[in-house]
């Protein structure tokens, strides 16, 4: 693997995620998939893609966002603003 490769996206209600390409993704899946850490102030996750999402040079981070969000929970809901 080369340089880490880190992205910034900001949501529509102000959230800034950081996305950081992780080293270690399936043994023999390393040409196929990227696992990517997906963090925010408040929020760490882990996504898998396939290599080309990511190495795109506008991946899509919407959807690699949502993809983060564990099973079952609400996509469109947004926490309270911290006062």
């Amino acid at each position: 693997m080369g340089p880490v490769t880190e992205r910034r996206y900001r949501t529509p209600d102000g959230q800034e995620w950081i996305f950081t390409e992780r080293e270690h993704v399936r043994r023999g899946e390393e040409g196929r998939l990227a696992a990517v850490m997906v963090r925010s102030q408040r929020h760490s996750r882990i996504v898998i893609c396939l290599r080309g999402e990511w190495d795109a040079p506008e991946p899509d981070l919407d959807t690699l966002l949502v993809a983060s969000m564990p099973s079952g929970a609400s996509k469109s809901a947004t926490p309270p603003p911290v006062p």
